[in-house]
């Protein structure tokens, strides 16, 4: 096999290329910022909690519940959340108001993806968005109030030490 040194190296440069992700543009992340703040303005209801799905043996001897291999009572539903620092569980049965608590909780997730989402695309942004670069004017203005060798970083002067202190 002869070895082509342009071919070969073109080969691996886009073999290397597939598998690390492109680089979004600001005007690409700014687009998606504003999509998730879209989808935040929303209005849903929402519930924080979690709902638990359990299946229980009720405990008595006669009943088919109690012999190994056999399925247990259920599906019994919970719901769980906190008040005031404190744990309440509602107890439910399938039907409607199971329903409107699921739908509730999984808006509530699908809210805290979302404002995730809404904080590192806006660090993205952050970062892809250049620095603003000042005039001299403006920097003077900035630095007009501030009383000149106090410890500023980059001034090479030291704070005030108190009586006595630092002096031979």
């Amino acid at each position: 096999m002869q070895w082509e040194a342009g071919r070969d190296i073109l080969i691996v440069y886009r073999l290397a290329e597939r598998s690390l992700p492109l680089p979004e543009s600001l005007q690409q992340l700014e687009a998606r910022r504003r999509q998730v703040l879209a989808q935040l303005s929303v209005p849903r209801d929402l519930r924080r909690g979690s709902i638990s799905e359990t299946y229980r043996r009720c405990g008595k001897s006669g009943c088919w519940c109690s012999q190994s291999g056999q399925a247990s009572h259920g599906p019994f539903y919970a719901f769980t959340t906190k008040v005031d620092g404190k744990t309440q569980t509602v107890q439910l049965r399938p039907g409607p108001e199971l329903i409107k608590l699921e739908e509730q909780v999984a808006a509530y997730r699908e809210f805290r993806q979302l404002c995730e989402e809404a904080i590192v695309v806006s660090e993205k942004i952050c970062q892809a968005r250049p620095a603003e670069r000042q005039s001299p004017e403006e920097a003077l203005k900035k630095n007009s109030g501030s009383c000149p060798g106090r410890g500023e970083p980059g001034s090479g002067a030291v704070g005030r030490t108190g009586a006595g202190e630092g002096r031979s």
